[in-house]
């Protein structure tokens, strides 16, 4: 999909690529959104697992980790260990 928007100054970032900035912040929320993985976001946006940690925290987005999900990890290497 290709989008136009007209932003003011204000809103530019300063030291990065205007169009990178948007386009990471969009991703990063639907990752906070649960609409995409962590290992989708980093694919999306050409990063390594650590980097896509790193740009996570930097924005101040935590894991949507669930208990569940710890459950379901438990599960699965009960599995591998047995």
């Amino acid at each position: 999909m290709h989008v136009t928007l007209d932003l003011p100054d204000l809103l530019l970032p300063t030291a990065q690529d205007p169009v990178r900035a948007v386009f990471e912040a969009v991703a990063v929320q639907a990752y906070a959104m649960r609409r995409i993985s962590q290992g989708k976001l980093g694919e999306v946006l050409g990063l390594n697992r650590w980097q896509t940690e790193k740009l996570l925290s930097e924005r101040g987005v935590s894991s949507p980790y669930s208990g569940e999900d710890f459950q379901q990890e438990m599960t699965s290497l009960n599995q591998t260990l047995s």
